[in-house]
């Protein structure tokens, strides 16, 4: 449960990506959604519970544990960009990219900007775009991972 500001409820929303950090690993990132926002607005502390979900595999995050969370909120106007599954996106030399069609089954390592950074995409079905491509391109949605291997693979084939 997260302790939103009254100022900052309107550009909070259901599913929007959550970064928690905690005192106790200030090393790790625990990554998330939003699963409600709504509620009642405490009168002392000016804050409305909102409850997010975090990956916590390794059960490091406990009932009552203090941590900070970093939603990732809309701006006051409507998000810009293009909505595709996190599949689409992988990382490649510490950058997101996505594959674009170049035709006659070629494509092209594109790197773009998500919405929330690379962290946003873990564990989310979809992940907006903001950066790197146009409305219109056709993007590899299915099979992105492999592409990304075999152009690893491809990059070490000079190595031997």
């Amino acid at each position: 449960t997260v302790d939103v500001y009254e100022a900052d409820l309107r550009r909070i929303h259901s599913g929007a990506a959550v970064t928690v950090t905690s005192a106790a690993f200030p090393e790790e990132r625990f990554s998330g959604r939003v699963t409600f926002a709504g509620g009642v607005v405490d009168s002392m502390s000016r804050t409305m519970k909102t409850r997010v979900v975090v990956e916590n595999p390794l059960r490091r995050l406990r009932p009552g544990m203090f941590a900070q969370a970093r939603i990732v909120a809309l701006s006051g106007q409507a998000s810009k960009g293009i909505t595709l599954p996190s599949d689409a996106v992988q990382e490649l030399n510490g950058e997101s990219v996505v594959f674009v069609a170049k035709g006659a089954g070629q494509f092209v390592a594109r790197r773009v900007v998500v919405a929330g950074g690379p962290e946003a995409a873990r564990g989310a079905k979809t992940v907006l775009v903001t950066e790197g491509i146009r409305e219109g391109e056709r993007v590899v949605t299915k099979g992105a991972f492999q592409l990304k291997a075999e152009l690893t693979k491809a990059s070490f084939a000079g190595d031997e």
